[in-house]
This record gives structure tokens, sequence and C-alpha cells, in this order.
């Protein structure tokens, strides 16, 4: 993609970064004015995200591997590092990985952040992260087999079952705190959880000292669904289904990164409807939660009230999209449908109910 190096984010970072590591950097190529991957080298990997971790205010959201030896014969491993110091922008880690050794450098010891990334790369691709201290599988379960890994580009044997489990547990629960703690199973299934996990407290009287968990309970392998069965345009209906509450910025950021890497310029109605139907979906979201906190608490009153204003949250999605939740509006390259005159005046007449409403119940919950 074409960049203007004039609005480059990150210069002065980068800068640093070569002149702390001279010749770490192998490449380095920009997808937006605001992101920029670098190929390192492998044995500085550590030491480069522990750099721009530590010394830049990088935080680390997202890492993740791709099978990538179609392409240049190795596998490789991304760590997205956000970085919120005075220049905001995106660094992007880069680092190839052997294909025959399958080995690489943990992360974890220098910058703790990593280790469910560095663990899901292990589950899903088969990569060694040497030193991980944390060797416990994370995404897959206990009986599925040692070497297949599902996001690789090797073919797949679908008709694979696996054998039964044992009735016998064997995911180690670990307990850094109090080794006398008594252990109290919560999950995988409780009124309070919003997906399916196992927690593990550890606790001394009255007090938690420690707490272990395990998730993935109904990991749906959406990647792989993507990958073989679907093409770009479908997938953004797909990713409007990554979650029930927030699927409107799923499918933003799959059209988003799309379209930053084909080069596609978006109509600037195009952003300011997706900005819109964000805003729509913070609403019905932030409604939901401060309910459920009222609810929670044992305060139902709260709870009804919070779910009674966002009723109009979700009458407004459908008014803007035809769907009470907010689903089916993105495409890559814009939106399917515009934003219409008269459902522009019933969206602010819901507004101006919905902040008046809120503010009336804020002041009942602080009161």
């Amino acid at each position: 993609m074409n960049v203007n190096s004039s609005s480059n984010r990150g210069e002065a970072i980068l800068a640093a970064l070569k002149t702390q590591f001279p010749g770490a950097v192998l490449d380095e190529e920009r997808q937006t004015p605001e992101q920029v991957t670098i190929t390192v080298k492998i044995n500085l990997l550590p030491d480069v995200v522990h750099y721009l971790y530590y010394q830049h205010d990088g935080w680390l959201p997202i890492l993740f591997g791709n099978d990538e030896r179609t392409l240049n014969g190795h596998y490789a491993v991304y760590y997205a590092l956000s970085m919120e110091g005075a220049e905001k922008c995106w660094i992007v880690v880069k680092a190839l990985v052997d294909a025959d050794s399958r080995e690489f450098p943990s992360v974890t010891p220098r910058v703790p952040a990593a280790v469910w990334g560095e663990r899901e790369i292990r589950d899903m691709y088969g990569l060694i992260p040497v030193g991980l201290p944390d060797q416990r599988r994370l995404v897959l379960p206990d009986d599925w087999p040692e070497d297949m890994h599902p996001l690789r580009k090797d073919a797949m044997d679908y008709r694979l079952r696996p054998e039964p489990t044992t009735d016998s547990e064997t995911y180690p629960f670990i307990n850094e705190g109090n080794s006398d703690a008594q252990v109290i199973p919560v999950g995988p299934l409780h009124i309070t959880s919003d997906e399916l996990g196992h927690f593990r407290l550890f606790v001394d009287g009255e007090q938690i000292v420690d707490a272990d968990y395990r998730l993935f309970y109904v990991h749906r392998g959406m990647e792989k669904l993507a990958e073989t069965r679907m093409g770009y345009n479908e997938v953004t209906f797909l990713s409007d289904r990554v979650c029930g509450i927030c699927g409107f910025a799923h499918s933003v950021a799959y059209t988003n990164s799309v379209e930053n890497a084909l080069g596609i310029e978006v109509p600037q109605r195009a952003h300011t409807i997706r900005s819109i139907l964000l805003e729509v979906e913070r609403l019905h979201s932030h409604l939901l939660n401060l309910g459920l906190s009222c609810h929670f608490v044992g305060f139902d009153t709260g709870f009804m009230q919070f779910f009674r204003v966002r009723e109009k949250s979700m009458t407004m999605a459908e008014l803007l999209i035809g769907s009470r939740k907010t689903y089916g509006l993105n495409l890559i390259g814009g939106v399917r449908r515009d934003i219409l005159k008269e459902q522009r005046l019933q969206t602010l007449k819901l507004v101006r109910e919905m902040r008046a409403d809120v503010s009336e119940l804020v002041e009942m919950l602080l009161a």
C-alpha cells in the first residue's frame, strides 16, 4: 500500500529502536500511516518487544502466528504493539520461524503479557516458544492429538474422532499463593458467566489468595472456517458473529484490515455510517453492563430500569439497519445501506430520550 511518508507515525520510535539494536530490523513495511510491520532477527525478538513495551509505552493487545511456508518457506510470529505514548501508532514486530525446528525464543519471561498468545501459537501451529514458563494447553482440549495443529495450511483429516477423555482430571490448575488454601471450583456453567469457563479459586478463609482458569470450551474455529469455506465478503458476516454484543466492532476491524491490505479507499459517508453504528453498539453494550452490575449486587430494580432504556438502543439499531442486533451492514469497501433523513430524525429523537433516561438512572445509583 502506498503511504504518504510525511504523515507516518512512529518514525522516532523506530529510529530509537534501530539505534538501540543495530542490524536487528531486517525489513520494514507500512500498512497505513499509523501502522508499520518490522521483521526482526529471531534471536532479538524478546529484546525488541521488551524495549518497545517498557521503554516506549507499548501495550500488547494481541500476538499471533501464521503458516507462511508457501510464501517464504517459514512460519511467522507477529507481536502487535499499540504504542500509547506521545506518538500513538501500531508497531507490529514480526519474526520468521524455521519450518523444521519450529522454535522461537519466548517473549513471556521478559513481557508476561505474551503468555496467552504464545500458548495459543503452540496449540494452533505447533511452534515451540523456547523458555515459555507455562507449558499447559490453552485452546485445544485434553483429548486432541499431539501432532495435529488446526491453523496450519496442512490438510486436516476431518474424519478424525478423538478418543474419549478419562474420568480423572488431567489439566493442572496452578496455585501460586498459599499452598494450604482451600479450593473452590466455579463453572464451566455459572449464572454470572458470559461464556463457558472453569475457574479454580484458592481461598484462605474469606480471602482469595490466587485463581486459575480454563476457557475456550466453545472455541468455534472461525479462522479456519473463513479460510477454507468463505469469500472475503462472506467473512464480513461471520466476523459480525464473533460476539453477540459487540459484533459490529469485529466486522469493522475485519473490513478495515482488508481495505488497508488492498489499498481500497472507502467513501467518507461509509466511514461516518460505520462510526454511528459503532456508537449505537457502544450504547447498548454499556447499558447492558450497567444493568448487569446492578443485578450482580442484588439491585434488580436498577437492572430492569437500565434494560428498559437499553430497548431504545435496540430500536435505534433496527431503525438504521433493519435488525435489533448491529449485524449485516458492513461490506469490504463500504456499507450496505445509507441512513435516510427520516431515519436520522427518529434516531435523534431516541438519543434525546435516552440521554434524559440515563441521567435520571445515574442520579438514582449515586444518590
